[in-house]
């Protein structure tokens, strides 16, 4: 698997890899939706995403002569992500039949990703009409591989380190996907932007016995602290909730504008009890992100808001909307007993 990153490359060849792939994702972009690459690179290779974030398509010419349609999969067992590669190549004559021939499958366990790869005789000096025929093999097998591998890395990834057995998987109303788990009345989804990841039904997984929101390894991992706050914020309301519940990404109305709150607290109505502002571990500016929580509570007639600027439930900040652009602090014990009164909009005034 060489490339040219570490080799000097002629300007002449430089321009030449430019210009041929600058035609394929154009082509891929506009014709086929596969990406919405716009700025072809002076190198040997232009790799895609695929919407996995562990998981990379490309196409590729090598220094031996081959160009190469491939698929990048970078496992890491030793960290906790499930080993797609070895479970796709559990199901390799499979894969061959769908794809229609049989491809190269290398795996690397140390360093670099593995490899699923689909290769032919051709090199960027070659003449403009095999160049033609070449980059149409190229869009050819990408798509091919991303129609035949797709649908088997959903299955892997839908697989659980743990039970799922509790989580029921849906899509509301605007065609978000999102999990439920069952155990805890905790609703997840559609996605975290600064993520931008599916928060929970490919990647996260439950402990069976002891039922609590967790962000999976592969997740944790590029999660920011923010993230980590929403987890610790779920972990803490979830168990004391009984006959409500919790959801991420809510979207609030804003005049003309939509924001989303970071975690909501919602009865059985699906009437606002709580919003919760959440900002990464030790977060400063805490009167913008409380004007950033009072605006939610002003534009939802929502009781009751808590900032979280932290992991620790005892750092956070309760409060109560008076009405009328007025908020005061509370007690945790308070919004304990204000919760529970589910047809209140706003709290009385002390």
């Amino acid at each position: 698997m060489q490339d040219l990153h570490k080799r000097k490359i002629p300007p002449i060849i430089k321009k030449k890899y430019r210009a041929y792939f600058q035609v394929l994702i154009d082509e891929l972009r506009e014709i086929h939706y596969f990406t919405n690459a716009k700025k072809a690179l002076p190198q040997n290779c232009y790799v895609f995403g695929s919407g996995f974030g562990m998981i990379k398509y490309g196409a590729m010419f090598e220094t031996d002569g081959k160009a190469l349609a491939y698929v990048n999969i970078y496992d890491d067992v030793k960290g906790g992500r499930l080993n797609v590669f070895d479970a796709l190549e559990k199901r390799k004559s499979e894969i061959h039949k769908k794809f229609g021939a049989a491809l190269e499958w290398i795996r690397h366990e140390k360093k670099g990703p593995s490899r699923i790869a689909f290769s032919r005789v051709g090199s960027i000096e070659f003449s403009d009409g095999e160049l033609e025929e070449i980059r149409s093999w190229h869009i050819k097998n990408l798509l091919k591989l991303r129609q035949v591998l797709k649908p088997e890395i959903e299955c892997v990834l839908k697989t659980p380190a743990n039970s799922m057995q509790s989580i029921s998987i849906g899509q509301d109303n605007h065609g978000h996907i999102y999990a439920h788990n069952i155990e805890t009345n905790v609703e997840f989804g559609p996605v975290i932007r600064k993520l931008n990841k599916v928060f929970c039904h490919q990647h996260s997984y439950f402990q069976q016995r002891y039922p609590r929101f967790i962000l999976c390894p592969y997740c944790r991992q590029d999660a920011p602290h923010e993230a980590k706050v929403v987890e610790a914020v779920i972990n803490y309301f979830s168990p004391k909730l009984s006959g409500f519940f919790i959801k991420t990404e809510y979207e609030i109305q804003m005049g003309v504008d939509k924001r989303r709150a970071d975690v909501v607290i919602v009865d059985r109505k699906q009437n606002l009890s709580a919003i919760i502002e959440c900002k990464r571990e030790g977060f400063s500016d805490v009167k913008d992100g409380r004007g950033q929580l009072y605006s939610y509570l002003t534009a939802t007639a929502t009781p009751l808001g808590v900032f979280a600027n932290s992991i620790k439930s005892n750092n956070w900040i309760f409060y109560g909307n008076l009405g009328r652009n007025k908020f005061i602090e509370i007690t945790l014990d308070r919004f304990w007993e204000y919760i529970q009164n589910t047809s209140l909009n706003y709290i009385p005034n002390p």
